[in-house]
């Protein structure tokens, strides 16, 4: 196997070529989906300049505590933790932090590494509940929120 920096050297010297006749195409089963209506709302909230409140785009800057914080993480290079992924379904620390407040909330015990799925957005967290939770042919009711 090459390392990294062996591969882009041997494709810097022109002895190694990617072929140009290899055009990537989406899976199948993606073609089988509209389009989200996310991107919809976001195109229109580009086009008009409007605040998108459906996403996390922020229309104004860092809070000073934010941008403090992590250039003083900056100056730390021995603090790795920070500079490495975490686990996919969340970092132990906040999924240890969620189940607790959940297990107050809901008088339940809730298993921070079983039970508790932290995603980077709304519409993906739905997604997967339905992708888990939900068979073809299964009734799902939703609460109309607009008229």
């Amino acid at each position: 196997m090459l390392s990294s920096k062996t591969f882009l050297n041997l494709i810097r010297a022109g002895r190694f070529r990617l072929s140009s006749t290899f055009a990537p195409k989406p899976a199948e089963r993606t073609t089988q989906h509209a389009a989200s209506i996310w991107v919809e709302f976001t195109t229109l909230a580009a086009e008009t300049k409007a605040v998108n409140l459906g996403q996390g785009f922020p229309d104004s800057p860092a809070p000073k505590f934010v941008t403090d914080l992590l250039e003083n993480l900056s100056k730390q290079p021995e603090f790795t933790a920070a500079h490495q992924y975490t686990r996919g379904y969340g970092h132990p620390m906040l999924v240890d932090i969620l189940a607790k407040m959940y297990s107050h909330f809901y008088n339940v015990q809730v298993d921070p590494m079983n039970e508790v799925l932290v995603t980077v957005g709304a519409y993906l967290s739905l997604y997967y509940a339905f992708l888990g939770w939900v068979n073809k042919g299964d009734e799902v009711l939703r609460k109309y929120l607009f008229s």
